[in-house]
């Protein structure tokens, strides 16, 4: 289960990087040209700034989570990305009406659905790591009985 938890840290941290590179060049095609999924940062360009923070601090993090794969305790980067994947949601909620008045809810569900997705297959990550945790410690237990 280690292995499928490294391999499932890495892929994530692999599609963050890819991603999040992929995300800020869209941003400034669409700002520059009014092209792309982005196209609407020509109107509201003061939103690129925002975004690019967001964007290069998840890249941050999936740097730092490729790392961490590579270590001990692994489970704690699991935990880590889940929270950074919470954060961008909590902001999505928080400020729907926003969203809903600049007319951005499209672009808004990819968001929650890649965030979901990487929430969900990150805990159950989790789960595996803890179970087998607690295989080995009740068959450590049993040898000492």
């Amino acid at each position: 289960m280690n292995r499928t938890s490294r391999l499932i840290l890495k892929i994530h941290a692999a599609f963050l990087m890819i991603l999040t590179v992929s995300l800020t060049i869209a941003g400034f095609v669409g700002l520059n040209t009014g092209m792309g999924p982005y196209s609407w940062l020509r109107d509201f360009p003061t939103a690129l700034v925002g975004l690019m923070q967001a964007y290069l601090l998840m890249l941050l993090i999936g740097v730092s989570v490729w790392i961490g794969a590579n270590g001990e305790r692994i489970w704690r980067w699991s935990v880590i990305a889940i929270a950074a994947h919470c954060i961008p949601l909590l902001a999505i909620f928080s400020l729907w009406n926003v969203l809903a008045d600049a007319g951005l809810l499209g672009i808004t569900m990819y968001s929650y659905v890649i965030h979901g997705a990487w929430i969900l297959i990150e805990t159950i990550s989790l789960g595996l790591m803890a179970r087998q945790r607690g295989a080995s410690n009740a068959a450590a237990f049993s040898q000492h009985s």
